[in-house]
């Protein structure tokens, strides 16, 4: 088997690198400014250029550039060689000042006394955004290190949009990532050293192996907060497209790329035969490690996963979602305390990411049922990435376990606006949760209208018959159509002790039927025979049917596993 293995990797290996990406990056560094000279930009920028060259990127690098005219000419030679490139790079270190929400970065030698000379001086970051626009199928990375405080303000008029200082928020086109020093309307330290703190951390994550561009900039983000006691943030914003991309990808990049969809189709003991010779020949990797960890996690190994997490996590403690599944293993050892901590330390290392504070009110909601604590954690997610359905999905459902039905309405509404193509109902079951919504609000029509809409997008899951069957025969009284979803229930999810226990307690309350409801509990505890509630049915229905032993009987069982 080892043999089979190893093969494998050879040949992924030679078949998925033999046609290498081809990479090219321009990198400007701005620094001697007549007004507002800078000490680090060109520092700055030999170090990323230098960076970018050791991972086989065409680097174009220029330094102090003095006029619009110089600055364009190199976006120009940038742009007009971009089309024969798979991956495309923009580092700018220097001033860069926003005027009405646009941002310009400034050559070193114009003249900027007011406002109208720098939108007629310097460049607009628009001249660089349009050669990433073209490209939306491929990789586009835009750096802009050039928060720094603007030397020219105290001449402006400064009720103006560039009072405080800093860059303006860009919305990333698709295919592209842009990334800002620090966040939108404040400013960045130039460094004290001969590098800023921002590009001494990208320069060294950037060179880390098997390591997403994703979490480049978590580790960045979470080095410089450190550095600075949380006063720069580095924030950025992604549109990228296609598979996770990888600035220094190992020769096993492809194959755990594989093992990863095979734990996303949960084809755990297929993974671990797959990465455990890739940890044996890379024990350093830590990609790897991570993946396994992951799979321990999967196959409820929760001791080896929290052991293979503290080991990563000594060698890379800045690894925000390490936190949260370690946090994950706490909550299925029951340490909740432990896990609290985790998935704060997560928020912590990456407070931008909404995944994190949807992953800590998730603990909130399902764990500790502090269903205030899971709504500010799952507000604060939607605030963070206000057009995912899946954030107003679990708010709704925190609001809902809370008794807050207008609240939790209001989201469940949210998400299916945002739900173009109903993926995400289908994915999620949301229009069950609405239905129960309806269904607590003593709306029944609508109940049944979203029962209706679950069945007709979830056609073979057993929920939505199960749900509106109970809305017929409770409140409807409809007991026809009752009893035919009970049954289609059933036939859709056979092994479910729940749907015969429902049905059951149809026949017992509604139609009176004893024989039939007594067939279905019994039918529950052969398929779950260690729950007592089937038992205790199974008994109150004999009682009713006068049939006293065996009513003690259940009875008895149930008094037994109670």
């Amino acid at each position: 088997m080892k043999n089979l293995i190893t093969i494998t990797l050879t040949f992924i290996s030679i078949s998925l690198f033999s046609q290498d990406e081809k990479r090219l990056a321009l990198v400007i560094g701005n620094a001697n400014y007549e007004k507002g000279e800078l000490k680090n930009p060109v520092n700055d920028a030999r170090l990323v250029a230098s960076t970018l060259d050791s991972l086989e990127f065409d680097v174009i690098l220029k330094e102090n550039l003095a006029t619009k005219r110089d600055m364009t000419a190199a976006i120009r030679e940038f742009g007009s060689k971009r089309s024969e490139y798979d991956v495309a790079f923009v580092y700018y270190a220097g001033h860069g000042i926003q005027v009405d929400d646009e941002n310009f970065l400034l050559p070193t030698k114009e003249v900027f006394e007011e406002e109208f000379d720098v939108m007629d001086y310097g460049v607009s970051v628009q001249n660089i955004m349009r050669y990433l626009r073209a490209q939306t199928d491929e990789v586009n990375i835009l750096i802009l290190d050039a928060c720094r405080d603007n030397p020219f303000e105290s001449n402006w008029n400064a009720t103006r949009s560039l009072k405080g200082g800093g860059l303006a928020k860009i919305p990333p086109p698709t295919g592209s990532l842009i990334a800002f020093s620090t966040d939108s309307g404040q400013t960045a330290p130039d460094g004290d050293g001969d590098n800023s703190i921002y590009s001494i951390s990208l320069a060294k994550n950037m060179l880390l192996e098997d390591t997403s561009i994703d979490q480049v900039f978590r580790n960045v983000r979470a080095e410089v907060l450190a550095e600075t006691n949380g006063n720069q943030r580095p924030v950025e914003a992604t549109q990228l497209t296609g598979q996770t991309f990888y600035l220094n990808p190992t020769n096993i990049s492809d194959e755990l790329e594989y093992i990863q969809i095979l734990i996303n189709d949960e084809k755990y003991d297929h993974a671990r035969s797959r990465i455990e010779p890739i940890v044996a020949q890379f024990p350093q990797n830590i990609r790897a490690l991570e993946i396994r960890a992951e799979i321990f996690y999967f196959v409820s190994n929760y001791t080896r996963s929290i052991e293979e997490i503290n080991s990563i996590i000594k060698i890379n403690p800045n690894n925000a979602r390490l936190h949260v599944l370690r946090g994950n293993n706490y909550v299925e050892t029951n340490e909740y305390k432990k896990a609290e901590a985790d998935f704060t330390k997560a928020i912590e290392l990456d407070p931008e990411n909404d995944e994190n504070y949807l992953d800590r009110g998730k603990f909130y909601s399902l764990s500790l049922e502090d269903y205030d604590k899971a709504i500010v954690d799952f507000t604060r997610a939607i605030e963070l990435d206000p057009l995912d359905p899946y954030n107003y999905y679990e708010r709704g459902n925190a609001f809902d376990d809370n008794g807050q039905y207008n609240e939790a309405l209001a989201s469940y509404l949210k998400a299916e606006e945002l739900d173009k193509d109903k993926s995400f109902a289908k994915s999620e079951s949301l229009y069950n949760n609405m239905a129960v919504v309806f269904e607590n609000l003593g709306q029944n029509d609508k109940a049944v209208e979203y029962y209706t809409r679950e069945i007709e997008i979830s056609p073979d899951n057993f929920l939505g018959y199960k749900n509106r069957a109970h809305i017929y025969a409770k409140d409807l009284k409809d007991y026809e159509k009752a009893e035919a979803d009970y049954t289609k229930a059933i036939e859709l999810d056979p092994k479910n002790d729940n749907n015969y226990y429902h049905r059951g307690m149809f026949y017992v309350y509604d139609l009176m039927d004893y024989e039939k409801a007594i067939e279905d509990f019994t039918k529950a505890i052969e398929l779950d025979p260690v729950d007592p509630y089937n038992y205790y049915e199974r008994g109150y229905t004999f009682d009713d049917n006068g049939q006293y032993n065996e009513a003690l009987a259940s009875y008895l069982k149930a008094e037994e596993l109670d």
